[in-house]
């Protein structure tokens, strides 16, 4: 049902939330008033989502999402209706602009995924920024030791957890409607932070890492971690196993980014909780694909 919420009709949140404070489902008993429910679904997802996703991680689930760029407003709509679970808005190889963020983070949410937000290296500003605007969650770049996981924690949390900035009238709280004890509570409890390794260091610092509370899962990134080794490095099968040895044994979830449905599958069965295809690479292969087709041997228009 919060897929066909038409977002317009938040606009009458404060009166329908008071409205139906204490049962809201009888909004949707009858039909004159079935518009007022989804409002009230609409505005009890913001916070909803965040359980979801986090829930759903921490209780062992498997999750499947797409790297996205911006602005890709009609390929995060797409996402949502074909099942997916959420969507990774990449703004540290992509474009982050925090107007277009917000429009995206609605949009993915409005369709029932989730919307987790890759910053750029040590970024806090942007962290709460996408927070601010209802993301559920961070997916923080180039974490080679734990102090700067402690850092990404308290860029993430409100105090006495982290550092963050406090504000209700923002996206996430609801324009200011929640109260803030429920909003910080819930904004505390369901956050996803996933820290991206990316060096030798990184990994050889893992246990460190990935051991810092608030800490929810994390993500190998093969293309930065084989640029950065030496030949003095042990190999990228080897320090990516490492890594995942040592995800295993904290029971610290992995994120996997994939390119093909057979990449998927293996990193599902090989124990990813996330799994998130890159659709960049998976609309270039299917151009390509296309561009290939030979022509018909049907001659003419």
């Amino acid at each position: 049902m919060i897929s066909r919420v038409d977002p317009p009709l938040v606009g009458c949140l404060p009166l329908v939330r008071e409205a139906y404070r204490d049962d809201p489902v009888t909004a949707d008993e009858c039909e004159e008033c079935r518009s007022l429910a989804m409002v009230v679904v609409m505005h009890t997802y913001t916070i909803n989502s965040l359980s979801s996703v986090a829930d759903r991680l921490r209780d062992g689930g498997q999750l499947t999402g797409a790297l996205v760029r911006m602005p890709c407003e009609e390929l995060v709509e797409m996402c949502g209706v074909a099942g997916l679970d959420f969507v990774l808005i990449d703004c540290e190889h992509g474009p982050a602009d925090v107007i277009d963020l917000r429009r995206h983070i609605t949009v993915a949410q409005s369709r029932g995924m989730g919307a987790l937000v890759r910053i750029g290296q040590g970024d806090p500003a942007l962290t709460m920024r996408a927070l601010d605007h209802g993301a559920d969650g961070i997916v923080a770049p180039h974490i080679d030791d734990a102090q700067q996981a402690e850092e990404l924690i308290r860029a993430v949390h409100y105090p006495p957890k982290g550092e963050r900035g406090f504000a209700t009238y923002s996206r996430a709280g609801d324009f200011g409607t929640l109260n803030a004890q429920e909003y910080r509570a819930a904004r505390t409890a369901g956050i996803v932070v996933v820290v991206m390794l990316e060096s030798p260091r990184a990994v050889h610092n893992a246990p460190d890492i990935l051991g810092v509370t608030g800490v929810d899962g994390y993500l190998v990134g093969p293309s930065d971690l084989s640029m950065s080794r030496s030949d003095d490095d042990p190999s990228l099968e080897e320090l990516t196993e490492h890594a995942h040895e040592v995800g295993r044994r904290l029971d610290v979830a992995r994120a996997d980014i994939v390119g093909t449905i057979a990449q998927a599958t293996a990193a599902r069965h090989d124990g990813a909780a996330l799994v998130v295809y890159n659709l960049t690479q998976l609309l270039m292969a299917l151009l390509k694909d296309a561009a290939r087709m030979p022509p018909s041997e049907v001659g003419g228009l």
